[in-house]
């Protein structure tokens, strides 16, 4: 339904690329191969048969992402390829490297299962939401006073002052939601003990 829904809008000269980009039913595709990633890890019989073909089917969708990258110069979220093939080919990517963590498959030494447990990652995570939240009205100000100097001005720097920029404005963007983690968040999450009497409240604060 999503494919179809995209493609539709997309051939249709009044559908603008970023209404098909945030119109949910054409997003629709993450959410469900989620559900079925859900699906798999609850089945047996589902998980031994992804557990048995794993190696082929992440090698076939890096495959095809790369190609798509390739084919089409970029990754643009504005693409109908990548719209309509490579968002499902990504949200594939993730929800197959969760099932490898679910399922605990020994796949390339353990690698995939250890990595989201480093120290940086797990700071990164207690903290992500705060993030998703905070990152576009940051980067929409930043814009207003930066854009003509990273981007406008052009030049062989172009892509050394973007890069400067991603990495500083992620930076900023995590201390700002360090700082709503612990004088908003957090006390606010506290507040559940209030009303599960008789059961545990994880102590969030150790990153839980």
């Amino acid at each position: 339904v999503s494919l179809a829904f995209g493609l539709g809008l997309r051939l249709t000269a009044s559908a603008s690329a970023l209404a098909v980009y945030k119109f949910p039913v054409t997003r629709m595709s993450a959410p469900a191969i989620g559900g079925l990633a859900a699906f798999i890890a609850r089945r047996g019989a589902w998980r031994r048969a992804f557990a048995r073909s794993v190696s082929p089917v992440l090698a076939g969708l890096a495959v095809a992402l790369v190609a798509i990258i390739v084919w089409r110069s970029g990754f643009s979220h504005e693409d109908a390829v990548v719209q309509t093939l490579g968002f499902p080919i990504v949200a594939g990517l993730f929800a197959s490297w969760l099932l490898v963590i679910v399922c605990e498959l020994p796949l390339l030494g353990g690698a995939p299962i250890s990595w989201p447990s480093a120290g940086f990652l797990r700071a990164v995570g207690r903290v992500s939401y705060g993030m998703y939240v905070f990152h576009y009205p940051l980067h929409w100000a930043a814009m207003k006073v930066l854009h003509a100097r990273i981007i406008g001005a052009g030049g062989a720097g172009a892509n050394a002052r973007l890069g400067a920029y991603v990495v500083g404005a992620s930076i900023a963007t995590y201390v700002l939601a360090c700082v709503s983690w612990r004088v908003f968040e957090r006390p606010i999450l506290g507040l559940k003990a209030r009303f599960q009497a008789g059961r545990p409240v994880p102590d969030l604060s150790a990153g839980s």
